[in-house]
Parts: C-alpha cells; sequence; structure tokens
C-alpha cells in the first residue's frame, strides 16, 4: 500500500482543492479543507475517519461509502439516510455537515459523507463499568424522546433505535442517528412495511406477529427496551430468534389478555400467542431494586403489549419521572412533515446517484453547475464532456496520513450539570475516544439484520403453529 498511500492530483493550476489519505487500507479522496486524524472503524456500510474541517475549525466524521450505487437496496438506504437527516434540524438528532463532490463529476462511484463527530454511543456506556445514576438515566431517557418527538412529527418512524445508534458526548448530550431503516408515514403509496426493521432485541411485538401496520409506538417500545437496559445494565429480551423473543417479552411483561390481542389482524399470530404457557407479569422493581420507581413505573407503559395501550412519546416526556426536565416549549416539533418518496419505483441506482449529485451542488455553489450538469446526464443515460476535467487537486505528504490502525480506547470523564437537577453527573467511562455519527453503529447492522433473517427463518419453519 506504499504506492497508494501518495497519490499524485497535482494540477498546473497550483490551487488545492483536493487531497487523498489512507484509512485502514482504503483511500479516501477528500476536499483539502478536511486534514485527517485518525481511523475509527470499518465495515460493511464503509470506512470511517475523524478529520478536522479548517473551514469551520471543527472535528468531524467522515465516512466513505464505497461503491454506494452498485446495489440498489443499499443505494436507496444510504440516500434514505441523506434525505431524511438533512430534513430534521434537532439538537438530539445526529447533523450531516458535508457531501463532498466527487473529483471527476461523472465518475460518481464512491460517497463521502460528513457528520458531526459524537465521543461514544449508549450502547458503550450501558457495557462500561462506569455506574450510572438516576441523573444519567432520566437526562439520557429524555434527550432520546425529545430527538423522537421531531422525528416523529416529521412524518417520519425511525424502526431502528437500539442503544448502538444513540451518540453521545462527553458532556451527556445525546444525538439519535442512522436512518437507513426509517420511512415516512406521509406516503401515499401502498407499501408492506416489513417486520424486519427494528433489531430483534428492541423490535415490538406487532413487528414480531407481521403486522402489515405500525406506526410510532414501535419507536417507543424500543425505547422502552433501551431505557429498561439502562437501568438493569443488560438487554431485557436477547432473543434468539423471534420465537425466544416472543416468550421472553411474554414471561417478563405477562401474558395479554384477549382484548390485548385486538390489533393482531393474524388469525394464525393469535392462535399462536394463545398457545403460549400463561404467565404474569415479573415485578420490574424487584428486578431493578435500586431503581426509582417513577422510572419503573414509565418503563412498564413503554413496554406495553398492545401499541394501541402503550404510551405515547409526548406523554412520556409528561411523565412524572421526566418533570425536572420537560419542558414543552423546549421541545420543538418539526415545521414540515417529510414528503420524499423513498420507496418510488423509478428510484434507480443512477437517479439515486443524480439525487445525491444534486444535493450536493446544493452545499457546493463554487460546483454546482457541474453537479446539475452531471447528474441531468447519469439520470438521462449520457456522459456530458466537461464532467471529465478534474478541479485543481493537491498531493498530500505522507506524513500527514493516518496509520491505518484499529480504533484507539479512551477514558474520559469529564462532568455534567443536569438541566434542573441538583448536583453535577460525571459523565460515564468512554470505550472510544471519538465516535461517527450514524457511522459505525450501522456498519455492522446489515450483517446482524441478515443472521437475524436467517434465524428466524429457520425458528418458523421448525416451529408448528409460529406467528410468521
Amino acid at each position: 500500500m506504499a504506492d497508494e498511500a501518495k497519490i499524485d492530483y497535482e494540477e498546473s493550476t497550483g490551487n488545492s482543492l483536493y487531497n487523498s489519505f489512507l484509512v485502514c487500507g482504503s483511500v479516501f479522496e477528500c476536499l483539502s479543507r478536511y486534514s485527517p486524524l485518525k481511523p475509527i472503524g470499518k465495515g460493511a456500510y464503509g470506512v470511517v475517519c475523524s478529520a478536522r474541517d479548517s473551514e469551520s475549525n471543527q472535528k468531524v466524521a467522515i465516512k466513505k461509502i464505497a461503491n454506494a450505487f452498485e446495489n440498489l437496496v443499499d443505494a436507496k438506504r444510504t440516500l434514505r439516510e441523506i434525505k431524511l437527516v438533512r430534513h430534521l434540524n434537532h439538537e438530539n438528532v445526529v447533523q450531516i455537515r458535508d457531501l463532498i463532490p466527487p473529483m471527476v463529476h461523472s465518475h460518481f462511484k464512491d460517497l463521502y459523507v460528513v457528520y458531526e463527530l459524537m465521543d461514544t454511543d449508549l450502547h458503550q456506556i450501558i457495557r462500561s463499568p462506569q455506574p450510572l445514576s438516576d441523573d444519567h438515566c432520566q437526562y439520557f431517557l429524555y434527550q432520546v424522546l425529545r430527538g423522537l418527538k421531531y422525528i416523529h412529527s416529521a412524518a417520519i418512524l425511525h424502526r431502528d433505535l437500539k442503544p448502538s445508534n444513540l451518540l453521545v458526548n462527553a458532556n451527556c448530550d445525546l444525538k439519535i442517528c442512522d436512518f437507513g431503516l426509517a420511512r415516512s408515514t406521509s406516503s401515499s403509496r401502498v407499501e408492506f412495511m416489513t417486520e424486519y426493521v427494528v433489531t430483534r432485541w428492541y423490535r415490538a411485538p406487532e413487528l414480531l406477529l407481521s403486522c402489515s401496520e405500525y406506526g410510532t409506538a414501535i419507536d417507543v417500545w424500543s425505547v422502552g427496551c433501551i431505557f429498561a437496559e439502562l437501568l438493569g445494565r443488560k438487554p431485557l429480551f436477547p432473543g434468539k430468534d423471534y420465537v425466544h423473543q416472543l416468550n421472553l417479552i411474554t414471561r417478563t411483561i405477562g401474558s395479554p389478555s384477549e382484548e390485548e390481542l385486538g390489533f393482531i389482524s393474524s388469525d394464525k399470530a393469535r392462535r399462536y400467542i394463545r398457545s403460549l404457557p400463561r404467565c404474569e407479569p415479573t415485578d420490574f422493581q424487584k428486578l431493578w431494586p435500586n431503581a426509582n420507581p417513577k422510572a419503573v413505573d414509565l418503563v412498564k407503559k413503554m413496554l406495553m403489549f398492545d401499541p394501541n395501550k402503550r404510551i405515547t412519546v409526548e406523554e412520556a416526556l409528561g411523565h412524572e419521572y421526566l418533570a425536572t426536565l420537560h419542558d414543552i416549549s423546549d421541545e420543538p416539533v418539526c415545521p414540515d412533515p417529510f414528503t420524499f418518496d423513498l420507496e418510488s419505483d423509478d428510484l434507480t441506482p443512477d437517479v439515486v446517484r443524480g439525487i445525491i449529485l444534486r444535493d450536493m451542488a446544493s452545499l457546493h455553489p463554487a460546483q454546482a453547475e457541474g453537479l446539475e450538469s452531471a447528474a441531468s446526464a447519469i439520470m438521462g443515460g449520457a456522459s456530458p464532456s466537461y464532467s471529465q476535467q478534474r478541479a485543481p487537486q493537491v498531493t498530500v505528504s505522507a506524513g500527514s496520513q493516518p496509520a491505518s490502525q484499529p480504533l484507539p480506547q479512551a477514558s474520559r470523564p469529564p462532568s455534567h450539570q443536569q438541566n434542573g437537577t441538583s448536583g453535577a453527573a460525571q459523565s460515564p467511562t468512554q470505550q472510544h475516544a471519538e465516535h461517527p455519527s450514524s457511522t459505525t453503529p450501522c456498519l455492522q447492522s446489515q450483517h446482524r439484520q441478515h443472521e437475524e433473517q436467517k434465524q428466524d427463518a429457520e425458528a418458523s419453519s421448525a416451529t408448528p403453529g409460529s406467528a410468521c
């Protein structure tokens, strides 16, 4: 890789617009305003590094998605992430800072997405030995619900809420990330809403039971599972397949009554639930003896089997457990619903590529004409000759390239003063010094979901009368 580490992008103009550097063996070709700092992660969805943006003097995370448009499913997931995140402007939702234009506009294959950089994620915090106070749990939960209220008000279901998709900074500020599986509820298209969305451990009963219609309550269930994991420091429902998952749920929250089965549209699924051994609900206060009783009450309201009886996000924000933080005037809603049709049959890989080029044009006025022209040509099947010209570029010296190495471990426990609470709460030990927004969590999600689908399919074929 020595030759690859130094790629000559010198132009006779002497201007420097692009540079190149290696991250985990992958060549990054980025605007020279971004100076690489160190690798963060590598996985199924890309390679990530941290960098410093010289224009803002802020640290950012750059995710490279190689050959981003080879596969329509992955291309649409990438487009969904970009469109949704750029629509959502909220303190508790991760932000995309930039979409880096390709050096040759018409040769757009690799995508570089720039996110704000975060320190760690909630999964790492839960796994750490650092004690979590009730103030920590309260503040984390409040921020998740505050962000989710905004997301739902934009007519969006996240559909993949889990601890690794909740990014956290050293001062305990939290942001929701990874919208690759999200969908708009405002679409007029008739769409089968697949149950393979939320990671199994955080999947609501209506998804496990293959209900084709569901709503915002699925995200509330996921938040309830995450909150329970914060209180108990381990997953509440670590199912091995969907059958085991349903058994864990009914053994913990109790068997649903006949009335609570009304939302299940499938007779087969209802028969399966009725066939399970009858169980009384677990006493959550005994499960978490040191937990705030108000927190336990809120968990129970979030983990109602019937989605129609589950507490809403707005009701959860107004729950007495969050009374010291709740301020409806500081819990905004999205002014406009998200309406972009992400499921259109017209979306081909080239159309997705053209749409993203046009998004880049809006962020880079100096390159807008070339990007718009390339987008039109790609979406129309032509190739503009002037788009073959490269922008002025510069070589990056070997000394400025980050070493290809695993993400370093770090521990940084500064304090955070909770709003409306007394005393300062120490930030939990952080397993990663830097965490990219919507990067490392989603790197592993595709493989994990494929494995879950395989396991669930095996369980379905092996279990008579299974729900799905």
